[in-house]
């Protein structure tokens, strides 16, 4: 009768290793697609407080040029599936409080849901008297 090799692996061995290298394998691709994602998002949070003041900024040079400038009618994309919403309160004849939201439309439906807004910038803008 002929001795099996001391040396050799059994079949439970190799499926053991092999089920373990596995969770390991799964674990680290399921850490690095959780990072990514939150890497995605900062992104898409920080292109938002960009535009969002390049919006803020173009408003108030547009309430600077005329106050009754009605600048909720402009165009609400901001391109790269990035999109603005604006609003303006009048608190006074010659002050306004002005907000701008941007953010990333996720489900690409043209409009900002709740959930998609990423920044919001409000700021109050007076009216300059000329003299």
């Amino acid at each position: 009768m002929t001795r099996l090799n001391p040396k050799a692996f059994t079949l439970i061995e190799v499926l053991a290793s092999v089920a373990i290298l596995s969770g390991i394998i799964v674990t680290v691709i399921l850490w690095s697609a959780d990072g990514l994602a939150a890497s995605m998002e900062l992104e898409q949070t920080l292109k938002s407080t960009l535009l969002a003041e390049v919006e803020m900024e173009k408003i108030k040079s547009a309430l600077r040029e005329d106050f009754e400038e009605n600048f909720t009618g402009w165009s609400s994309d901001l391109g790269n599936n990035y999109l603005a919403d604006r609003s303006e309160t009048d608190v006074s004849p010659s002050l306004k409080v002005v907000e701008v939201s941007v953010g990333y439309d996720a489900d690409k439906n043209g409009t900002l849901g709740a959930a998609e807004i990423m920044v919001t910038l409000t700021t109050q803008v007076t009216e300059m008297e000329e003299g």
